[in-house]
Parts: C-alpha cells; structure tokens; sequence
C-alpha cells in the first residue's frame, strides 16, 4: 500500500479521528496517561469519506469501518477503539525535520493494533519505530566492548540506523562473571536489555533493531539478496571468526601449541576463499558494499570479522591474509569509506589498543 506521505497518511488518521467523535477531558491530547476506549463511531460513512478525501485507499477505509463495528459487536461500547487514536498527534513523524520520531505508546495499548490496520509501520521515513516493538519509557542498554566483534555488528546498525538513546555499558563484573550471567544467563556479549529483557546473539539483536526500528532498512530489496546477506554474515561469524577465536589462547609463541595454530591458519585461508566465492557469486563486482548496493547486515558482520582477521593473524604467520583473496581484498579495502563502519572501526582500534597495553 501506498500513501503520498508519511505526514499525509497521519494527517488522514487525524481527520478520521475527528469525524468519528472528539475525546473527553481526559482523553484530551497531552494527558499523560489517556483513558482506553474513549473514541465513538462517526455516523455511518463519514469516518471513511474522511480517510478518502485524505488520499486513503478505500479498501483501507473499509477495513477501519468493518473492524469497528467488529469491535461494537465484542466490546458492546459501539465501536470503541482499544486506545486513544488522539496519542497520534504527538507522535508525529517528525525525523526529517529533526524531530525524535515516533514517542512510547505508553498507556495505549492499542495503539499498535491502530497503526497496523492502516499499515503504518513500515512508511517512516528516517528514524522511525513500529510502535509495538519500541520500548516503552525506560532506555535500553546494550552490554558490550568496542573491541568485540560481535558487538561491534551492532554498534554499525545502531549508528546506520539513527537509533538514540541506547545506553553502551561493559558488563557488569565481566564476561561470564556470575553477576553478568545474572542479566544475561550466557554471560556473553552483546546482550540488549529491552524495558527488563534482555536479547543476547549479535544475529538476534540485529533482527530485533531491524523490526523495530526499520528506516533505513539494512535489508535488500530483493529475497535472494537479502538471503546473500544473511549468508554473508553467516560466514563472517562462523567460518571467519571461528578459527581465529581458537588461535586467540595461542598468542603467545611460548607456550603456543604449534599444530592447533597450523591447522586453523589453513582452515582460515580456506575459509576466506571461500568467503571470496561467496561474495562473487552474491553480485559483488567491486562495489562498496557487499550486496545490494548499500550497507546490509552482511556488512556489519563481515567489517568487524575483517578487522579481526587482519589485525590477528598476522600474529600468526599470516602476514597478509586476505592476499588470496582479491575480491574480499578490495571489499574491505572499499567499505572502510563507509561512515558507520569506519566510526566502528576506529572504535575496534583503540579497544585493540588498550587490550595490548593491558588496559
């Protein structure tokens, strides 16, 4: 469905709002708490005409009509919505002028059901949330350390996308520390804290900020690129980051046991390869991006992946490890301009920098 604007699409609400019967005095608009279903039917017809003299399509109009009078036949309150529609007015979609966006339905609980009738969680443009997955009033907090790079993934989509607000705290008593695993039962990071729950799995997270903040989208257009994107970030996680994490204990030369080393630099050089074939048979023909020409979640999993691989292995013997690669070399040579990724990337640099010093 389309709409000739975000701001014509709530101004149609608004107009329907008004037709259908205005609030009382404590569903006024700026009551911090409004009453639940406080909004009547419009005489018959005149709520639609509203909605399509705004631009709306009338089967939408329709859909609203038959839905209220759905909601009569339950409720027995003729029609009442489940929350005041009026919380519309103060949740303006206000980004583009440098507004915050979309408010918390707080107290509206039936707020989110309204705007998924008329299908208006995914029209915002800029920063704009679906109203029923934003948290509700308390900030969220993303448990992490700039050198992770699994939280570094997230970091990269939470600056692409604009997202405020997010609380970035190292975990409390550190990894897998019993007070840690007190909040998040893996004691591993990332770990999201939504209003008391927490997400953990960098590949979780980053579903979770995709629906629920979903302009711009780190998603394809295209199915099959959004699957290549998936895939992608699949390879960097388990096949890049993999051996190197087992070679990590064996940094030092001294007590280094030789042939685990041995067998995951081959085992990362054949992964890398096949990285290379991965990202050429997705399309990749030298671009900035990985898939579909623009930042995906490919990219927020392969760049911190990358910059452990180049940074690390070397420690190993493998002082250029992606010179076999010559695709997957271009490619991080060229979304290092990326501004999100290089923000991430010089935060990994000065964590790798502390880690080093003992900090």
């Amino acid at each position: 469905m389309e709409f000739r604007s975000a701001e014509g699409a709530i101004a149609a609400l608004e107009a329907a709002e008004e037709a259908r019967g205005a609030f009382g005095r404590e569903g006024e608009i700026g009551h911090p708490d409004p009453p639940v279903g406080t909004l009547s039917r419009a005489p018959e017809g005149q709520g639609e005409q509203a909605l399509v003299d705004q631009g709306v399509p009338a089967v939408l109009t329709s859909r609203i009509e038959d839905d209220m009078a759905a909601r009569a036949s339950r409720t027995g309150q003729d029609g009442s919505w489940d929350g005041p529609l009026s919380a519309i007015h103060r949740n303006r979609l206000n980004r583009a002028s440098g507004g915050p966006g979309l408010e918390p339905a707080r107290g509206l609980p039936g707020l989110a059901g309204v705007y998924s009738w008329v299908g208006l969680s995914g029209i915002a443009s800029g920063n704009h949330v679906c109203p029923s997955l934003q948290p509700q009033g308390n900030p969220m907090k993303l448990y992490q350390s700039n050198l992770s790079p699994f939280a570094s993934r997230c970091r990269i989509q939470i600056y692409a996308k604009g997202i405020e607000g997010i609380d970035m705290v190292e975990p409390p008593g550190g990894i897998s520390s019993d007070e840690f695993k007190r909040i998040n039962p893996s004691g591993k990071i990332p770990a999201l804290e939504v209003d008391g729950v927490v997400l953990g799995e960098s590949a979780v997270i980053g579903e979770y900020l995709e629906e629920a903040f979903p302009t711009p989208s780190l998603l394809p257009d295209a199915p099959i690129e959004r699957g290549i994107a998936r895939l992608l970030a699949r390879v960097a996680d388990l096949y890049i980051l993999g051996p190197l994490f087992i070679m990590l204990p064996h940094m030092n030369p001294a007590d280094r046991d030789e042939a685990v080393v041995e067998e995951q630099k081959a085992q990362l050089a054949g992964n890398l390869v096949m990285l290379e074939r991965y990202l050429v048979a997705g399309g990749y023909e030298g671009g900035d991006h990985a898939v579909g020409g623009r930042l995906s979640f490919a990219d927020c999993a392969l760049v911190p992946a990358l910059f452990v691989a180049v940074n690390i292995a070397p420690a190993f013997g493998m002082a250029n490890p992606l010179a076999a690669t010559s695709n997957v070399a271009h490619y991080w040579t060229a979304i290092q301009k990326d501004e999100h990724c290089a923000r991430v990337l010089a935060e990994m640099t000065e964590g790798l920098k502390a880690r080093m010093s003992g900090g």
